[in-house]
Formats: C-alpha cells, sequence, structure tokens
C-alpha cells in the first residue's frame, strides 16, 4: 500500500516539484482539494493520509512542518530552496 501525502495550499509549489521524485520512493502526493484547516485534516483522517504544511498549529496529529523561512549562514531571514524543503521532508518521512 502506497503512503499518502497530502500538501496544504502554501505548499502546491513544492508538491508539484517533489511529486515525481516522490512517486518514485512509493508516495501518493496529492494536492489538497479543499482551502480550510478542518476540512483537510478530515480528509486526511479518512484517507489515512499524512499532512505536509507549514502551520505548527495545524488541528491534525498525522502532520510534518516544513519551514517557510529560516536564517541562512550570514544571518539573513530567506526563503529555503526547495532542495532543502525536501531534505527535510525525508527526514521527517523516516521518522513516521
Amino acid at each position: 500500500m502506497r503512503r499518502i501525502l497530502i500538501f496544504d495550499i502554501p505548499n502546491i509549489g513544492f508538491a508539484r516539484w517533489a511529486k515525481k521524485r516522490l512517486e518514485l520512493l512509493g508516495y501518493r502526493v496529492i494536492e489538497t482539494p479543499y482551502k480550510y484547516d478542518i476540512a483537510i485534516a478530515l480528509y486526511a483522517e479518512r484517507l489515512g493520509a499524512i499532512v505536509v504544511t507549514s502551520d505548527k498549529r495545524f488541528p491534525y496529529r498525522k502532520k510534518i512542518v516544513l519551514p517557510q523561512k529560516f536564517v541562512t549562514n550570514s544571518g539573513v531571514i530567506g526563503k529555503p530552496k526547495y532542495e532543502k524543503l525536501y531534505t527535510i521532508l525525508m527526514t521527517e518521512l523516516s521518522k513516521v
């Protein structure tokens, strides 16, 4: 059985970038069909999926929180590259 990952709205671009890579690893990638967190959580629970979100307060226990901003080595706040988000995602998926 393939594990299902549901990406919320702020992570849709990353989901599209990582979709082929994740499918080759045996994951099913779904871009959320819903707008509100509670609807996404209910949908994920029905499917038994893991939600990939950027909100640490997301109302679901099986979630992976990806950072939207981080501090670089030079001390500047920036947006992480997709490769860095992919590394974080793979690390968190190995723990689940």
